[in-house]
């Protein structure tokens, strides 16, 4: 990752630090604003880390765009973060689907208290705080003055890692820890191999927006008490909700290679004979690294499935309607 101009007063352990008063703020300053004032609060602790984002950058004596760089993406750079979001959303759903095995009372507690913030002001309202602030706010924080204390870290992956699992703890919530820290991996990941504030800014705004309208639509199709029994009925079949994601997200991990060769990939004329000899045989591992995961995704999420008592009840009652109907005939 390219680093900064400034690069030796953002020592790795002030980005620790940093990201510790961030999660604290949230927990005792952001928290209670958003208890107290609702979808208000939840926009005064976006402008606060945003402030605090910039603050702190100055402080650092840095220009801001070398911390924030912001340019216009290429098409490929902006269809490789938009695949990797889709693939990083499914290999997310499945750890949502876990928990909600795992925890399912707390998974429900979480779904019905985010709805409940959610529905509490208007659509438009709801989302430009919802999607449109935390992609600029958040990322601010995270993947830029948090981030830019790692530049200096040799190993990609282990950026990657430290800022995924600091994105599962921002959030607060067990339950969606797995799935947060995907996200912030994915979200880093891209910053790290372009260098372009954009670029997660794009991939956090799809994510929020596609959960925001997702819960808009359900709230206006269905009323809160058939929300909370769906809730209900989820998480107490949790290891069929588990099963069921895992089905649906088998190919994740090929959506992942693709995005990874959309904004890594060189041409062949780009590379002398050697590096592109290496990058093949790079990207070989990864496809057969990725077909191996789906296929394990698939496997599982099937005996799952198959070995579920509702499935059998189901599959039983749907032979035996089957049956009778070939019968009348």
């Amino acid at each position: 990752m390219e680093r900064l101009s400034t690069q030796e007063r953002w020592q790795v352990w002030k980005g620790v630090v940093l990201q510790v008063f961030s999660v604290l703020l949230l927990l005792f300053v952001g928290y209670a604003m958003q208890v107290k004032w609702g979808m208000l609060g939840l926009a005064l602790t976006e402008l606060m880390f945003l402030t605090l984002a910039v603050v702190y950058v100055l402080v650092q004596k840095t220009p801001l765009k070398e911390v924030f760089p912001i340019r216009l993406p290429s098409i490929k750079d902006v269809l490789g973060t938009l695949v990797l979001w889709f693939g990083s959303v499914l290999i997310g759903m499945a750890s949502l689907g876990l928990m909600m095995w795992i925890m399912p009372s707390a998974f429900e507690a979480t779904t019905e208290g985010m709805s409940e913030i959610l529905g509490s002001v208007n659509p438009f309202l709801t989302f430009l705080i919802a999607a449109v602030m935390p992609c600029i706010c958040e990322e601010a924080i995270e993947r830029g003055a948090v981030l830019s204390h790692f530049r200096t870290i040799k190993k990609d992956w282990v950026i990657v890692l430290i800022m995924g699992i600091f994105f599962g703890i921002f959030h607060l919530d067990p339950v969606r820890f797995l799935n947060t820290a995907i996200l912030g991996a994915a979200l880093t990941y891209v910053m790290v191999k372009k260098n372009n504030f954009i670029l997660p800014m794009l991939f956090h705004f799809t994510n929020n927006a596609f959960s925001v309208i997702v819960s808009v639509f359900a709230s206006n199709t269905y009323d809160a008490e058939a929300l909370s029994e769906a809730s209900q009925q989820a998480a107490a079949s949790g290891s069929m909700t588990f099963a069921a994601y895992l089905v649906i997200g088998f190919t994740a991990p090929l959506m992942i290679v693709l995005a990874i060769w959309l904004l890594t990939g060189k041409k062949k004329e780009e590379l002398t004979r050697d590096q592109f000899k290496a990058e093949q045989k790079k990207n070989s591992r990864r496809i057969v690294i990725a077909v191996i995961t789906s296929a394990v995704m698939l496997f599982t999420g099937l005996c799952l499935m198959i070995s579920n008592p509702a499935f059998k009840e189901q599959y039983a009652e749907a032979m035996e309607e089957y049956t009778v109907s070939m019968e009348q005939q």
